[in-house]
């Protein structure tokens, strides 16, 4: 409730701050709209976003990848719809009852003492639905993960999922798109301005975790074939992500801006 409090203070902030905006930067379908809704009186300008280094190079292949091995970027807080991926992975597992969930981040497992005392809400409630749903030995939490670390977390799945319940243009799913993995995407924010569905992964509404399961276990049941999604995935990224395109863009904005305030 409290992390709920303080997204609604961001908001009515942020709101305020767009309101007073003369010129907005944006990525996708999805901020444009909020832009034009905030900030009508702002001019929109269009520049993608160019992620981290390690990240342009290296190709996923299912040769070396870990069977049936699910990745997803965050557990922090509910908005990024882990409890959702929790119910899909049950129904994964009926399927594949060897697939493996990994997550960044410390496990909120077994806590004890002031780790226990000290847990949020949100993860006292995937406590327990794991432990419900007899999840404890299936869930692998990989601490915090330096950018190479990041990188071969994404390397080494069969599959990449991206549950979250709000995102505008999510930083993880464009490194798993540079990289070639497989990808499994929900239909929020800006995704599908990233993110072809059934040509460079598979999009899915955010609530229903049937769904994401039905992915998951269909990309799993295509083995190799499934590189044909990443392979699309990676072209459309090096555009998207391009370093010396958007570096132009950037710079071609606050010259065009530099050269309005002169005249």
């Amino acid at each position: 409730l409290d992390q709920q409090r303080k997204y609604a203070l961001r908001g009515e902030r942020e709101a305020r701050a767009l309101s007073l905006a003369r010129h907005v930067l944006g990525r996708t379908h999805w901020d444009r709209a909020c832009m034009e809704l905030l900030a009508p009186q702002a001019e929109y300008h269009l520049c993608r976003e160019t992620l981290r280094e390690p990240f342009y190079e290296g190709r996923w292949r299912y040769e070396a990848c870990v069977r049936h091995r699910i990745f997803a970027p965050s557990l922090e807080v509910p908005l990024k719809g882990y409890h959702y991926l929790l119910e899909a992975f049950c129904q994964v597992l009926k399927t594949y009852p060897d697939a493996t969930l990994a997550v960044p981040g410390k496990s909120f497992l077994e806590l004890s003492g002031k780790e226990a005392c000290l847990q949020q809400t949100y993860h006292a409630y995937l406590a327990r639905f794991a432990k419900e749903h007899g999840l404890q030995n299936k869930l692998l939490f990989l601490g915090h993960l330096s950018p190479e670390e990041m990188k071969q977390a994404y390397l080494s799945c069969n599959v990449f999922v991206l549950p979250s319940t709000i995102e505008n243009s999510p930083n993880s799913l464009g490194e798993a798109m540079l990289l070639g993995v497989p990808c499994v995407a929900s239909d929020v924010g800006g995704v599908t301005s990233m993110l072809e569905h059934e040509k460079e992964g598979l999009v899915y509404q955010s609530s229903a975790p049937y769904v994401l399961a039905h992915h998951i276990v269909r990309l799993f049941d295509l083995k190799a074939d499934a590189a044909r999604f990443g392979g699309a995935a990676a072209a459309r990224a090096r555009i998207t992500h391009d370093p010396e395109e958007n570096r132009k863009a950037l710079l071609g904005i606050y010259e065009a801006l530099s050269q309005e305030e002169k005249e």
